[in-house]
């Protein structure tokens, strides 16, 4: 798992960024947690993707800016039964 940071999020992609380079071309799987104050039941967001660019981010820090493509999205929640009774 590699922490990334989402900056911008369109119908069909996103751009992230991470401390490393990917090869675009490469499928990733992306894990998006909802805020536990609009989900508490542990929400997410899970998309697979593919690599379309990758660029080092131009300031102080090591990271690097990615552009990926959704393929496929799922929601999933994990409700907690102690909220059913």
């Amino acid at each position: 798992s590699i922490p990334a940071k989402m900056c911008n999020q369109s119908q069909d992609g996103l751009y992230i960024e991470i401390d490393r380079a990917l090869q675009p071309g490469s499928s990733i799987s992306i894990k998006m947690v909802a805020p536990e104050e609009d989900h508490p039941e542990d929400a997410y967001y899970m998309h697979n993707t593919r690599v379309i660019w990758c660029e080092k981010v131009y300031d102080e820090t090591s990271r690097f800016g990615i552009g990926v493509k959704i393929l496929r999205s799922i929601v999933r929640a994990e409700v907690l039964t102690s909220r059913l009774g």
